[in-house]
């Protein structure tokens, strides 16, 4: 789990019968990557979690879906939605894109779309501008994936400008990757990449999804 803050050497409330003194351990604030609720932990025992022990859960186990490709889709889901400090917020949660409450729980989207999963697919929402749904959502390819993106979603180009200071400002905004990569010349993977944090640039410009 992450560390939201570091709570320094605490007394754990137990008694070290040797010496009869109460013991101290370092402590540290952790955030659970998946509901996003703050504990306060033992440095070492949060660092070893990968959740809280809610979102562990009995189900989980029994599925033995904990971990596996299907499992890590339904947390990066979470992740895009919920997560601020995801590098992938700024499109989804913070564009107003929600998940439906029955989701919020692995059970809940496992009902609904755990038996339609085949391995190497990756979860689509039909209508880029609505939620994560059951009624919305569908199974592609990484490939399908990447082309419905490039075909539908608006990007905004961006100049690199060196004073005062390094920063961008934007120089226009195009319907799709697609359109600006067929006017411009370039290639609407590298803008999508760019989009996506994967790289700083393509053509000389800057790039963000709108």
């Amino acid at each position: 789990m992450n560390i939201v803050e570091e709570l320094g050497v605490q007394k754990t409330g137990s008694i070290d019968k040797r010496y009869g003194t109460e013991r101290t351990a370092s402590y540290c604030l952790f955030e659970c990557p998946v509901c996003l609720k703050h504990l306060r932990l033992l440095k070492a025992k949060g660092i070893k979690g990968n959740t809280c022990i809610d979102c562990r859960g009995t189900q989980n186990i029994r599925h033995g879906k904990a971990g596996t490709k299907l499992y890590n889709v339904w947390q990066s889901m979470l992740q895009r939605c919920n997560n601020p400090k995801n590098q992938k917020y700024h499109i989804y949660g913070g564009k107003g894109i929600c998940i439906d409450p029955k989701w919020n729980t692995w059970e809940g989207f496992w009902e609904d779309m755990g038996s339609s999963y085949e391995e190497g697919l990756t979860i689509d929402r039909e209508d880029s501008s609505k939620d994560y749904t059951k009624s919305n959502c569908r199974w592609i390819t990484l490939s399908q994936n990447s082309s419905e993106t490039t075909a539908r979603v608006a990007v905004i180009q961006l100049r690199k400008v060196l004073v005062p200071v390094v920063h961008f400002v934007e120089v226009q905004e195009w319907e799709s990757a697609s359109k600006a990569a067929e006017t411009l010349g370039l290639i609407p993977n590298k803008i999508c990449r760019v989009c996506k944090g994967n790289a700083k640039t393509h053509g000389g410009f800057g790039w963000k999804y709108k």
